[in-house]
């Protein structure tokens, strides 16, 4: 590595690292055809079918996640994902060619398409955020996840003006396009999971370097030498206790069912505060264009304290568990604040703390739950912490529907404090001698 590499912060080293833009640019092609579906099948479909295969699609997506994340880690990365996405793909382009035929003719058929799709789907960003972890080096996973935290926020704009594009030149382009996304992703997922492990580690220096071997040849430092099989089996002078597969009910450890928890308790304040921009605004006089307007405060604030986070995160000394627990406190916070408000200054100051937080706590819940699942049960894993947290964002419009509103707002925030109160007896109290954190010892030691 030249010199002139030296002394880079993560997030620059992540952005010249190969492997972690293909990653990237194939786990936002991956994620485009849910963001597509309630435009692409409404066109399709129109209001009542397609309003029908949005539902099925979503309810088989969530239904199906932890299934099809645990035959993901059966199959292999390799394999798993990118037949599905292939599979997918070709579904949708069923669903386009049945339009273009049958037109209203095919209508009963596209709603078990759509419900297949979605669990064709459902175990895909398992195993993208497990493949993540066999794609960078540790060291700089915490800016991979927020800097994807960030783009996620593109993604969401950009997709649905690819579907309306697609529909100006052929009403059933709109599903294409969902097909074309699921089929590159599915290509650039196969390639990248055949490249293998991630090459180099970070130095004391802060550059992203590679070991030699005996012979001279560069080799990675996650490669089969005694020294790793030592940690690995427990005996290396940095050794980690990898958590044992207990079966198919592992994931009821209670450290992990924490993780699970904070994962549902903060869908749901992130789900309180969308939900319930619109009746808040409205109930102190605005329009639907003002909710609309706190939406994007929420969202560019959770861009930018990605991008941030992605940025700074070598310098956090914090453990992964007492961020959370913070971040999660704040977000409760927001949510408090935002039930009590009375002025368009505090709403937005509501959705700032709550955007603030959202990226860097989407990082450290993943990163910290990563540590408490078995390395055959990954996929898996990722798939329920997204199933938690999915339930935990339709509990915002289930306590709408049941609740007067300030309570609903203020359930958001009190969850979280509910779950920041069971790490009391879920998370084990700490040692006497505290580990390192992650960015603590990738930049602080030499390899």
């Amino acid at each position: 590595m030249s010199s002139g590499k030296q002394g880079r912060p993560p997030l620059r080293l992540l952005l010249t690292h190969r492997k972690y833009l293909q990653w990237s640019a194939a786990v936002q092609l991956m994620r485009m055809p849910s963001i597509m579906t309630s435009f692409s099948f409404v066109l399709v479909g129109g209001n009542k079918v397609g309003g029908l295969m949005i539902t099925a699609y979503i309810l088989c997506s969530t239904f199906f996640a932890i299934p099809g994340g645990r035959l993901i880690d059966r199959m292999g990365i390799k394999k798993g994902a990118p037949l599905f996405l292939l599979l997918a793909a070709a579904v949708l382009s069923g669903i386009a060619i049945a339009a273009a035929i049958e037109g209203e003719g095919a209508h009963g058929l596209f709603i078990p398409l759509a419900g297949l799709t979605g669990a064709l789907l459902g175990g895909i960003p398992g195993g993208m955020r497990s493949l993540l972890s066999r794609t960078v080096p540790p060291q700089l996973l915490p800016s991979a996840i927020a800097f994807d935290a960030t783009v996620i926020e593109l993604v969401v704009v950009s997709a649905p003006l690819i579907a309306a594009a697609a529909a100006m030149f052929w009403v059933p382009g709109a599903v294409l396009a969902m097909s074309a996304a699921a089929a590159i992703a599915s290509f650039l997922t196969w390639r990248l999971a055949a490249l293998g492990e991630p090459e180099g580690r970070i130095s004391a220096a802060g550059s992203l370097d590679s070991q030699s071997s005996a012979d001279g040849k560069p080799q990675s430092p996650w490669s089969d030498q005694s020294g790793d099989q030592a940690d690995e089996q427990g005996s290396g002078p940095h050794a980690k206790k990898k958590p044992a597969s207990t079966g198919a009910f592992w994931w009821l450890q209670r450290r992990f069912v924490f993780w699970i928890l904070l994962s549902i308790a903060f869908g749901h304040a992130l789900g309180t505060a969308e939900v319930g921009a619109l009746p808040i605004v409205q109930q102190s006089g605005g329009s639907s264009g003002a909710a609309a307007a706190l939406i994007a405060v929420l969202a560019v604030s959770s861009a930018a304290s990605g991008l941030a986070y992605a940025f700074f995160s070598h310098h956090i000394r914090l453990s992964e568990k007492l961020q959370a627990c913070l971040l999660l406190f704040c977000t409760a916070l927001g949510c408090f604040l935002f039930a009590l408000s009375t002025h368009w200054v505090t709403l937005a100051l509501s959705m700032i703390v709550i955007g603030v937080c959202t990226a860097p706590l989407m990082t450290v819940r993943s990163l910290a739950a990563e540590k408490e699942m078995p390395d055959e049960r990954k996929a898996e894993g990722f798939s329920i912490m997204n199933v938690s947290h999915t339930i935990g964002f339709a509990l915002g419009g289930f306590f709408l529907s049941i609740l007067p509103l300030p309570w609903m707002v203020a359930a958001g925030g009190l969850s979280g404090l509910l779950v920041l109160l069971s790490a009391l007896f879920l998370l084990p109290r700490p040692s006497g001698r505290q580990e390192p954190s992650r960015s603590e010892a990738s930049y602080s030691e030499v390899p």
